[in-house]
């Protein structure tokens, strides 16, 4: 990677919240200790009736426990820097060096529970190593997570585009995506049937022209590289909307079109 030199971001895990899975595991690895203990030492005495419950709940909290530090282990001291060409995660005296060009899929999923914060987490799978999680335990993560999207998907574009003019089919998900139109198992239907593609609530519409049954119905969260797929998809078909776009991290073309530079002035 040729410039290492200015981290365009920094992105690290919370001391606090870190700390927070230590104590969580520690406390509940205590617990399920105690309880087991007191399991067996009531073995053979009138109140074991009433103790036989904290033989299966110890055991339990001991599990819970363990998981809660494998969290705090896992993630402690966790840096991830955004260079221009590629990030770098480093934890530790371990460092790892991804460049954009060499990620070759990433899965977004976004909940929103009845809280007030996002609940972000991307899969990223590379042409040798991976996959990499990154979710909420990281702040920022829905910052960077759409930098890594933006990145990826201008260059998986352009792979994924000249596969595509060659004749090869392209796979996303359930889709595939050929010369003669859209595939999904039995399904086919050419090009020029589809009406503009939509977007609400999560799914992926797709029609027929002149059909107001939708033919599919899919989950955005089922596409790896799902802002590659959209960013095809609008140059083959269009979208209903394409404001729907204008906030996701899409091809830099697909952008311009959605929301052109405005003329200079003369």
């Amino acid at each position: 990677m040729s410039d290492m030199q200015t981290p365009l971001a920094e992105y690290h895990t919370s001391s606090a919240r870190i700390r927070f899975w230590l104590l969580l595991g520690l406390f509940f690895i205590l617990l399920g200790i105690g309880l087991t203990f007191l399991g067996i030492l009531s073995y053979r005495s009138f109140v074991y009736n009433q103790m036989r419950p904290a033989m299966i709940l110890g055991p339990l909290a001991a599990v819970c426990g363990v998981w809660a530090l494998l969290n705090w282990w896992s993630w402690r001291d966790i840096h991830v820097f955004e260079y221009l060409e590629g990030m770098v995660i480093r934890q530790g005296k371990r460092q790892e060096i991804i460049q954009w060009d060499e990620i070759e899929e990433v899965e977004q999923m976004v909940n929103a529970p009845t809280g007030n914060e996002m609940l972000y987490s991307y899969r990223i799978k590379t042409k040798s190593n991976g996959p990499y999680i990154i979710d909420n335990r990281l702040p920022g993560v829905d910052r960077l997570g759409a930098s890594i999207q933006k990145h990826v998907t201008n260059h998986q574009y352009q792979v994924m585009k000249a596969k595509f003019e060659s004749g090869q089919p392209i796979v996303f998900g359930p889709l595939t995506l050929r010369q003669s139109g859209l595939q999904k198992d039995s399904i086919q239907v050419p090009w020029h049937a589809l009406a503009p593609i939509a977007i609400k609530d999560g799914l992926l519409i797709i029609r027929q022209k002149a059909v107001v049954q939708p033919l599919m119905k899919l989950r955005l969260s089922s596409f790896p590289n799902i802002y590659v797929l959209l960013s095809i998809l609008h140059d083959l078909i269009g979208f209903d909307q394409p404001e729907d776009l204008a906030e996701m991290p899409v091809a830099d073309h697909v952008a311009s079109d959605i929301m052109p530079f405005p003329e200079s002035e003369v």
